[in-house]
């Protein structure tokens, strides 16, 4: 175990230092019977775990772990799916997020990724879209393959 969480917290803070320009380092995971936490090292500041910082730096911490265990599980198809993990990023982390999957993506060599999303911003970014509840005057910079 000891091994494959090792691998985890290697490939996230390679992931980490790429994107963000070694701003957050994650430190060795603490588990035990009483606690899992994962220490961070964010903006110059040591959090004792990541769930004391930001709303928008927990979530891509969080993506950039999901990530990391994914490429340690990768499939035949790496197949990415993301349910709102953009909801708690804030307008400037939100745009910036579309540009961090697609690098994410070509680093772990996903194929595809199914986004599941309520941010109209996402609309704009050229993929296959499915509708299932049309915005007003939307520009829909994609591919729209179904509208409900």
């Amino acid at each position: 175990m000891q091994l494959y969480m090792n691998k985890i917290l290697s490939t996230a803070n390679d992931l980490l230092a790429m994107l963000f320009d070694g701003e957050f380092a994650l430190q060795p995971f603490v588990i035990n019977e009483q606690e899992f936490r994962i220490p961070c090292l964010g903006s110059g500041l040591m959090h004792d775990d990541i769930s004391s910082m930001s709303t928008a730096q927990k979530s891509m911490i969080s993506m950039i772990l999901s990530y990391s265990i994914l490429y340690q599980s990768q499939s035949r198809y790496n197949v990415i799916s993301l349910d709102e993990m953009d909801g708690s990023l804030d307008g400037s982390n939100r745009s910036y997020f579309m540009t961090l999957l697609d690098n994410l993506m070509n680093i772990l060599r996903c194929e595809q990724c199914f986004i599941i999303s309520h941010n109209s911003e996402l609309i704009s970014e050229l993929a296959d879209i499915i509708i299932l509840k049309d915005v007003p005057g939307a520009n829909y910079g994609g591919n729209v393959i179904w509208r409900y």
